[in-house]
């Protein structure tokens, strides 16, 4: 009867290690099987960062140095950033099973829950539609942390060291958050002490010396202009920006995630760097900590409040006299994560949750409009060197199917505000073509249509109004 029961266990621990993976993988799936090409507005930077990255084979960032590798082997990153942010996703799912599992020392079905609170949570999906470096780096901290508690035989202290040192090269906010978790630990906690400041000491000398040694201003840079505004001068206009959007991500799930707050010191932590992050701006509208915007920090809130969800709805199924406790905290879990689905299923964000610049209406879209993809490339094929100028929203698409010189203009990444702007920044070139749509502006400014592909036409330029 042992071994049954022990065969029992096992086998309920591996089906939630497993569903754990497959629902994060499934979850992730489905806006990238609505749309045909990656979703995510910097995805098509991150075809560039990996084209370039052998110009400078660094192992950080850790997810660049992977596409870049695959790259360099022949791999179209159009389709690896196809499928590669599905694979992350499913890493997230099973890392923040691992975490409850073997940090938190929850029951293989609360691990469960907090792995779907987190995957289906509206935050860590709006992540995983573009910050693919930092869902890379939310899982490999989860899985760090996860064997921390894990460090009394050799084994566990390889893996430890491991996993720590790849998500010190993951991201620069995790970074971070894992030195800060460190040297907490190195102080407060007797086990693995010496380790954790080996490696605390390789986090720090990874920051400073790898991530920002060539920019180091930048490390400090934002301290000195905390102070340059009043406090709480801006704080109306910070309360909306700030606050309302963590009310509109937050909405259902905070209140579940107050009734499952416990005491823990990795959870704490989180909670309070990225509640600094999120909020300094309303304590003086110049504080950004360490200079990244307050909604990157809200975004991270989601890691602590999705596990203090999972936590939360064990609470209350515990307080149904009927049906199975087990099927109410799983209900929960997927009512408090409603807005997720029309978010996934590209029926539409709720009104509620839309944020200019930050929330899109949904996933299944990237910088560009669908019916423009298919001629963006086409007509890319068609430019031989040179320069090439863009609207700003295609610039990564430009980047990647061409080796011209790329200037964009106007919308999110341009740096000229006008196409105008755009040629005057181009000198001694043999030729310069433009990717557009309005032949009434292009032919003003001395271009001519070389070819035609739906909405969009490529043009070279072929006057002298450069030179005026």
């Amino acid at each position: 009867m042992k071994q049954i029961r022990i065969s029992i266990r096992f086998r309920k621990e591996k089906f939630c290690l497993l569903s754990s993976m497959v629902i994060s993988v499934i979850v992730r799936s489905i806006p990238e099987a609505i749309f045909p090409y990656p979703i995510g507005f910097d995805t098509p930077l991150y075809f560039v960062m990996g084209k370039r990255w052998v110009q400078q084979p660094l192992p950080f960032p850790l997810l660049i140095a992977l596409i870049g590798t695959l790259y360099v082997m022949g791999v179209d990153l159009v389709l690896v950033m196809k499928f590669l942010p599905v694979l992350l996703y499913g890493l997230l799912g099973f890392a923040s099973f691992i975490f409850a599992r073997k940090y938190l020392i929850w029951d293989d079905f609360n691990s469960l829950l907090a792995s779907l609170s987190l995957s289906l949570s509206i935050a860590m999906l709006r992540m995983s539609w573009d910050m693919h470096k930092l869902t890379l780096g939310i899982a490999l901290m989860l899985l760090s942390l996860s064997f921390w508690k894990c460090m009394k035989d050799v084994k566990g202290k390889i893996l430890f060291s491991i996993l720590s040192l790849l998500t010190m090269i993951s991201h620069e906010i995790i970074v971070v958050t894992y030195v800060i978790i460190l040297a907490f630990f190195a102080l407060r906690k007797s086990e693995g002490r010496i380790l954790t400041l080996v490696i605390l000491s390789a986090g720090i000398l990874c920051f400073f010396g790898a991530w920002y040694s060539s920019r180091l201003e930048n490390v400090f840079g934002w301290v000195s202009t905390i102070f340059m505004s009043a406090p709480f001068s801006g704080f109306t206009h910070e309360l909306y920006a700030s606050g309302f959007l963590i009310m509109k991500l937050y909405l259902l799930t905070l209140p579940i995630s107050i009734i499952g707050l416990f005491r823990d010191d990795v959870t704490t932590i989180w909670t309070a760097f990225y509640l600094l992050g999120s909020l300094s701006t309303m304590l003086f509208p110049s504080f950004l900590l360490g200079g990244v915007l307050p909604w990157r920090y809200i975004l991270l809130l989601t890691v602590p409040l999705s596990i203090y969800a999972a936590k939360g709805s064990s609470i209350l199924s515990e307080k149904i006299k009927f049906g199975r406790k087990s099927l109410w905290a799983l209900i929960l879990i997927l009512l408090v994560n409603f807005p997720s689905y029309p978010f996934l299923t590209a029926l539409g964000v709720l009104e509620t949750y839309k944020h200019e610049g930050i929330m899109p209406e949904h996933m299944a879209q990237t910088s560009i409009p669908l019916y423009d993809i298919e001629p963006t490339i086409n007509l890319l094929s068609k430019v031989e060197g040179g320069a090439l100028i863009v609207y700003g929203n295609f610039i990564g698409w430009a980047k990647y199917y061409t080796d011209a010189e790329v200037i964009g203009f106007g919308g999110t990444y341009g740096v000229a505000p006008s196409l105008k702007q755009a040629l005057n920044l181009i000198e001694n070139k043999t030729r310069v073509y433009l990717l557009f749509w309005n032949d009434a502006v292009a032919e003003e400014l001395g271009f001519r249509i070389l070819a035609i592909e739906g909405n969009l036409r490529l043009y070279e330029y072929v006057g002298d109004e450069r030179d005026e």
